[in-house]
């Protein structure tokens, strides 16, 4: 990682994306039309971006191209968005009861459903085939057994009644139309299992084939040799991001310790499999330096593959693409500030799908990795030991900080609380992984040759994870180190970021004012959190289940009283504590209801 003194010029990359992600945010919530003029945007910035300094002064020059940014940004989501206005038919062909064919793309189970994503092929009526274009859909299927027998790469024959997602803007709460819009899904149905004709056969290229067919035969290899379930999501979590298989006990643990971060598959896994790939090449191709042509690009071609393998979510692509950046340049001997390169994995990723930029892990790996690199210099500053394993210790708490700092706005946003004890948890539970990653790899290849090498490496992962899950447990019970019930409404968020930016900017940039626009921001988001607080203590919500007179809940101020104890760990009821800001939780008898006594209700632990 280049650090430098950072200035305006050491990073245009920087520059140019904020008024692309600015352009794009700017579509998605105005929709406003400019789909057709990408192309003639693209051109006049090529002009200026060319044209000789006598017709253009780059003081006029520098505002235009911000703007023209901006439209790009714009223009960009409007011309994938209207790919996919262009793809869906008729409302009249999808609403009928029909049959598709589909591919499965990702298989997952809830409460009462096993939810199959697709990619819809076509739909075959009375009046011929039509083409979907490859659209994703979801088909709810009320069998929770079925998860079993579908794998993704499956090809599906289903008869069912596809309808258009709809967003609920104009209501309140959370809108799980808009939410499935942003994550490229654009039809909902349910089916029988009846109503569903299974092929394996079906045909695709070879990174799906990867995807696919080589990390569920992975995901059946550790299954069979890790007989501790436990264990085995745990591995199938590091090493493939599949994190299906992990109870609710071990996503609750692994977040109170502010370690979940090492069960997603991100730069961290990326770094360690780029450490055994170096070592590879290195032995295949004796004769050549680490960072000749040669070894980078068996080293990036080695990445590519671990990406499909690992599902190809956001983080791990994001950082696939930096580390290749940064090995072409090693290569080439060119280098560039590290930020230059995050903001051109971002503008890659958007480029390919500009709704990655609502995507949770999208959000949090990239904010992770921004906030490494300001303010990681800040903190090594402060302390360096002299011995090797004092500098890796404290190379990771630093590096933890530095992540946990910029991540509190997320944090509290998304999940509602913040682990101060994550940077020192991080010590162990990234040795571990860095021991698990290589030898769950290890355990895989060596199954398919030995047994016994394969039980010797299964015996030394069990004792690994269960060492790990131990250190887990014993930080997330610790709650005073965890701040939780702060919530936090996305304009706050939003503040207290830019405020975390500038003030570890002015570091870099030597500037006071950022220092004071960062503290004044930091002090008008406290005062806009208290207000919205107050707007919470004196509110009386009640709310029924649907479509029935039967109370569920009972929000008073900052504390919920519940009736139905089954019902308290449903989505619903979460997402309602969220919205209503809700600190306690008190369990209210039916009977103390009727009597209106709410002191008598005790509290629920």
């Amino acid at each position: 990682m280049v650090v430098t003194k950072l200035t305006f010029r050491q990073v245009p990359l920087v520059i140019g994306i904020i008024p692309f992600v600015a352009g794009i945010l700017l579509f998605d919530f105005f929709k406003i039309p400019l789909q057709y003029s990408l192309f003639t945007i693209v051109a006049i910035t090529s002009l200026l971006l060319f044209s000789p300094k006598e017709i253009l002064h780059w003081r006029y020059r520098s505002p235009l191209m911000i703007v023209l940014l901006l439209f790009c940004g714009a223009s960009h989501a409007g011309y994938q968005n209207l790919r996919i206005d262009r793809s869906e038919i008729h409302e009249a062909v999808i609403s009928g009861y029909q049959q598709y064919n589909a591919e499965v793309n990702k298989v997952s189970k809830t409460e009462k459903f096993t939810n199959v994503n697709v990619i819809l092929r076509n739909v075959i009526n009375t009046h011929g085939t039509f083409s979907l274009a490859k659209n994703k859909g979801i088909i709810k299927i009320k069998d929770l057994a079925y998860a079993s027998n579908v794998n993704p790469g499956d090809m599906l024959t289903i008869k069912t009644k596809l309808k258009p997602v709809s967003t609920n803007a104009d209501q309140e709460g959370f809108d799980y139309g808009l939410y499935l819009q942003r994550q490229g899904i654009n039809y909902i149905g349910y089916a029988k299992t009846d109503d569903i004709v299974l092929s394996t056969s079906g045909s695709y290229p070879f990174w799906k084939f990867i995807r696919y067919d080589l990390r569920t035969k992975a995901i059946s290899i550790i299954n069979q040799k890790l007989p501790n379930q436990n264990s085995a999501a745990i591995i199938k979590a590091l090493i493939l991001g599949y994190k299906e298989d992990l109870s609710q006990e071990q996503r609750s643990t692994f977040i109170d310790s502010g370690t979940m971060h090492v069960l997603a598959v991100s730069g961290l896994h990326v770094g360690i499999v780029a450490f055994i790939l170096f070592g590879l090449g290195r032995i295949l191709l004796y004769n050549h330096s680490k960072f000749s042509i040669a070894n980078i690009s068996f080293v990036i071609i080695g990445l590519i593959f671990f990406a499909e393998l690992s599902g190809g979510a956001p983080p791990v692509w994001r950082a696939v693409v930096m580390t290749s950046i940064y090995l072409a340049g090693r290569a080439t001997g060119r280098y560039s500030h590290s930020l230059n390169m995050v903001a051109l994995a971002a503008f890659v990723l958007l480029l390919i799908n500009y709704q990655s930029i609502f995507n949770v892990s999208f959000q949090l790996s990239f904010t992770a990795v921004i906030g490494i690199i300001l303010i990681y210099p800040i903190l090594e500053k402060l302390y360096i030991p002299k011995r090797k394993i004092g500098r890796y210790c404290m190379g990771i708490i630093y590096m933890g900080i530095a992540a946990q700092v910029s991540l509190i706005p997320l944090s509290f946003y998304y999940f509602n609380q913040v682990s101060l004890l994550s940077p020192i948890t991080s010590i162990a539970s990234i040795s571990a992984a860095f021991v698990l990653i290589i030898g769950g790899f290890s355990m895989i290849v060596v199954s398919l040759f030995s047994e016994k090498l394969s039980a010797m490496f299964t015996s030394g992962l069990e004792a690994i994870v269960q060492a790990l899950e131990s250190i887990t447990i014993f930080m997330s019970e610790i709650k005073v180190a965890i701040l939780d019930n702060i919530y936090f409404e996305g304009i706050e968020s939003t503040v207290l970021a830019i405020a975390i930016m500038f003030i570890a900017i002015s570091y870099h940039s030597k500037s006071r004012r950022l220092v004071q626009i960062g503290f004044l921001l930091l002090f008008i988001q406290s005062i806009y959190h208290n207000i919205t607080l107050l707007n919470h203590t004196n509110c009386v919500d009640i709310v029924y289940e649907q479509n029935s007179n039967e109370i569920l809940e009972i929000y008073i101020g900052r504390t919920a009283y519940i009736t139905d104890i089954e019902d308290f760990d449903s989505y619903e009821t979460k997402y309602s504590r969220r919205q209503h800001k809700i600190k306690k939780i008190k369990l209210l008898n039916v009977d103390i209801l009727r009597g209106n006594d709410l002191s008598k209700s005790k509290s629920y632990e």
